[in-house]
C-alpha cells in the first residue's frame, strides 16, 4: 500500500504541474499566472506596495515559423523563456501567456527600474542570435507596463492595460517598452 500512496502522490505532483506550466517552455502558463496576479492586485490594494505588470509580445516571430517551421519557433520560444527566466530576481514572475506572449511580474519594484530592466531584456532579446540549420534569426520584443499599485481593482482590466500598451510599443516601431497612463 505504501507504494500504491508514494504513486498517487507523484501523479498528483505531476498533474498539478502540468495544470499549471506551459508544456513547452516550462513556464508557468497563463491559468497559474492569472491566479498569481489577482493575489499581487489584492496585496498591492491591501499593503500600499508596488509592481509592475508587463506584457511582451515578440516582434517578427512569424518570421522564425514561416522561413524554418513550427519546430523551429518552438525551440526559439524555449530558448528566449530561458533568457527571460535567467534574469528575473527571485520573487518576479515569468509566463507564457500563449503564442509568442509573456507576462511578467516585477514584484517590489517602481515603475522607472521596470522601464530600465525591460529596455534591457528588450535589448538582449534584440541581440540574441537563434540558429537553426545553417540559418540565423534576430527576433525583438515589445512590451507594455502597467503599475499594480491599487490603481485597477480587476485584474483582467490591468492586464488589458498592459497590452494595449504593449501594441502601442509595437506601433511606436517595435523594440520599445510603454507605460499605461503616459501618451501611446
Amino acid at each position: 500500500i505504501f507504494s500504491d500512496v508514494t504513486e498517487m502522490r507523484a501523479l498528483q505532483k505531476q498533474l498539478g504541474y502540468q495544470a499549471s506550466h506551459d508544456p513547452l517552455t516550462g513556464l508557468i502558463n497563463r491559468s497559474a499566472f492569472e491566479t498569481i496576479l489577482q493575489d499581487v492586485v489584492k496585496e498591492s490594494v491591501m499593503t500600499a506596495g508596488q509592481s509592475v505588470l508587463v506584457y511582451l509580445d515578440l516582434d517578427y516571430f512569424k518570421r522564425v515559423n514561416d522561413t524554418a517551421g513550427h519546430a523551429a519557433g518552438d525551440e526559439l520560444l524555449r530558448q528566449l523563456a530561458g533568457v527571460m527566466s535567467s534574469r528575473m530576481r527571485a520573487s518576479d514572475i515569468v509566463a507564457r501567456l500563449g503564442g509568442d506572449e509573456f507576462g511578467l511580474i516585477l514584484r517590489n519594484c517602481s515603475v522607472e527600474y521596470a522601464e530600465s530592466f525591460m529596455n534591457g531584456l528588450i535589448s538582449e532579446i534584440c541581440k540574441f542570435e537563434f540558429r537553426w540549420n545553417e540559418q540565423i534569426f534576430h527576433v525583438g520584443a515589445s512590451a507594455g507596463l502597467a503599475p499594480v499599485n491599487g490603481q485597477f481593482s480587476a485584474f483582467s482590466a490591468l492586464l488589458a492595460s498592459a497590452d494595449q500598451a504593449c501594441y502601442a510599443a509595437k506601433r511606436a516601431g517595435r523594440g520599445q517598452v510603454k507605460i499605461v497612463g503616459t501618451s501611446f
